[in-house]
């Protein structure tokens, strides 16, 4: 979906980041990044040029983080991290947040590997790590959109043959039979 871009929605105050009184719920308003591979690509989005951001009326917006476990989480990079959906045409190649330690003028290299990212529910999607993933990974979907009736598919390349486990809230998820049909 190209990028739609124009002046402030209607009801916003020129020049400011005012808005309409019926469009203040988070679920039903979203002022996002000027990101346009991944905000070009959420419905209900319009680019504000005045803003250098996107306002968005979408209630499945959503927040994913995750994070490595690994013990050499602070001090071993994998990023950039990309993330991709074909059906939507998402696109975004994140970074880890910046580095912990500073001496004086120069960084200490110690950077945790935490990796925010705006997503839409509903969609799927597909993570690739440009280093070597994680063996251990905390992902989190956190949306406003408490009534949400649909999920999303997250998946994750991993280069080496092995079993996984994936638990929720500290329970262990039984695995899915294998289906010989599928391959």
């Amino acid at each position: 979906m190209p990028p739609v871009e124009g002046a402030a929605p209607s009801g916003t105050t020129e020049g400011t980041t005012t808005v309409a009184a019926a469009t203040q719920t988070l679920a039903a308003h979203q002022i996002i990044s000027d990101n346009v591979e991944a905000s070009s690509a959420f419905e209900n989005c319009k680019k504000i040029n005045d803003w250098n951001a996107w306002h968005c009326t979408n209630s499945k917006l959503a927040n994913l983080y995750f994070e490595s476990l690994d013990s050499d989480k602070m001090d071993r990079s994998v990023q950039p991290v990309i993330i991709t959906s074909e059906k939507s045409g998402y696109y975004n190649d994140i970074n880890s947040f910046m580095d912990h330690v500073w001496d004086g003028f120069y960084t200490g290299q110690v950077r945790l590997s935490r990796f925010p990212a705006m997503v839409e529910i509903g969609q799927d999607y597909q993570i690739e790590y440009t280093g070597t993933p994680p063996n251990k990974m905390n992902y989190k979907l956190e949306s406003k959109d408490t009534a949400a009736t649909e999920g999303s598919v997250f998946t994750i390349y991993y280069p080496n043959a092995g079993s996984y486990s994936v638990y929720v809230d500290n329970a262990k998820i039984p695995y899915t039979e294998w289906d010989q049909t599928l391959g």
